[in-house]
């Protein structure tokens, strides 16, 4: 993991002219990282839990729901593009190896953040994370669909519960990156433009008495 972050890093560094983190951007991406993978973890966790409960569903298809793509979401929206996109190859390589080794997962993670990211390159409302959130699940059941038949499976029951996992995947997705983004413009002190746009909110005290004071 530090060998193929830290070859990551080198390359984009010398390679890639938007990628010049400083010690903020760092720390918010390392944080994000970690963050994201307690979530895989927990997730994971939880999949199997329902797995054996729920036993006409197969555990694997539990994963699907999970949010992979809210990280890249996440750092397309605080940082730029090149970021976003170093940090979705990092998470499905890793993400891959944590699923045994999985190649498919490693390409489903993979197609979600890509998607995910750009989705949200013109953030400026909370309402485009929810577009870009049903993108990734459009684009997580594309995939499935794709990958359930090239396996030779036939039309079953399961491959419906696929396509409602990895819809839903792509909604989590955008929830948990619509409440987190407050948290991390306050704990990092970034400035996305989703808040640059509530602060122009006319009906904010401060515009309000900037008006009456000083009209024009």
């Amino acid at each position: 993991t530090t060998l193929l972050i830290y070859i990551g890093f080198f390359f984009a560094r010398k390679s890639i002219r938007k990628f010049q983190p400083d010690s903020r951007d760092l720390l918010f991406l390392a944080s994000t990282l970690l963050a994201l993978f307690v979530l895989i973890k927990l997730s994971i966790f939880i999949a199997t839990s329902l797995g054996n409960t729920f036993t006409y569903i197969e555990s694997s298809t539990y994963f699907y729901a999970i949010p992979f793509a809210l990280g890249a979401m996440l750092v397309r929206i605080v940082l730029n593009s090149e970021t976003a996109l170093l940090f979705s190859v990092c998470c499905a390589m890793l993400v891959g190896v944590l699923f045994g080794n999985s190649l498919f997962m490693a390409l489903f993670v993979l197609i979600s953040c890509l998607v995910g990211a750009h989705g949200v390159r013109f953030c400026q409302e909370r309402s485009s994370l929810y577009r870009a959130g049903m993108w990734v699940g459009f684009a997580n059941a594309a995939l499935l669909i794709g990958l359930h038949f090239m396996a030779g499976r036939s039309l079953e029951l399961e491959l419906a519960w696929k396509i409602c996992f990895g819809l839903s995947g792509g909604f989590f997705s955008a929830i948990v990156v619509n409440g987190t983004i407050p948290l991390v413009e306050g704990v990092f002190k970034y400035t996305t433009d989703i808040k640059l746009l509530e602060l122009a909110n006319m009906n904010s005290p401060v515009l309000r008495q900037l008006m009456v004071e000083a009209p024009g």
